[in-house]
């Protein structure tokens, strides 16, 4: 019996050396299996050395398939396409800026006006531009079924008080 498990060990080591292994690790990974054979669970120094040799067949297998070069080159992608939606809000940022700077007339390179009377109707002016002739026109019609409607309904245009107003009935 103890020459087959000899023979067994032997086919391990053999086996280990052809796959790549060298002959004082395979022999103690065949020792360590053959005293884990009567147990039921690998000692510890058994499950750590196929950690290790899983850690190097992933980090071999890894390198094979070219890993290092594709997370490089996905690492450069992702730092371009930062600096390009860095640049858009930088671009967004000064545009934003420069129309709040134009829109509040603080730092345009015109003159100011001299006194009160010629900022007011500097004011009057700007206001009376920003109005659009429609708005102007749909806030007449709407003023105008406004009225109809009080017509319609007798009311006065005055404020009422929340009471009816009395009239005389005839």
């Amino acid at each position: 019996m103890a020459k087959t498990s000899k023979r067994v060990d032997q086919e391990l080591v053999d086996r280990l050396r052809k796959s790549g292994l060298r002959r004082k690790v395979a022999t103690q990974v065949a020792e360590a299996v053959g005293g884990a054979r009567s147990r039921s669970k690998p000692p510890k120094a058994v499950a750590g050395m196929l950690d290790d040799l899983k850690a190097l067949t992933a980090e071999v297998e890894d390198r094979v398939t070219g890993g290092p070069a594709k997370r490089k080159a996905a690492a450069k992608k992702a730092a371009a396409t930062r600096k390009r939606a860095a640049t858009k809000r930088s671009t967004a940022a000064k545009k934003a800026a420069k129309t709040r700077a134009s829109s509040s007339g603080s730092s345009s390179p015109r003159a100011k006006p001299a006194g009160r009377a010629k900022a007011a109707t500097t004011r009057a002016k700007s206001t009376t531009s920003r109005a659009k002739p429609a708005s102007r026109a749909k806030s007449a019609t709407t003023r105008a079924k406004a009225a109809t409607t009080r017509a319609a309904s007798g009311s006065s245009r005055t404020r009422s008080t929340g009471t009816r107003s009395r009239t005389k009935s005839g």
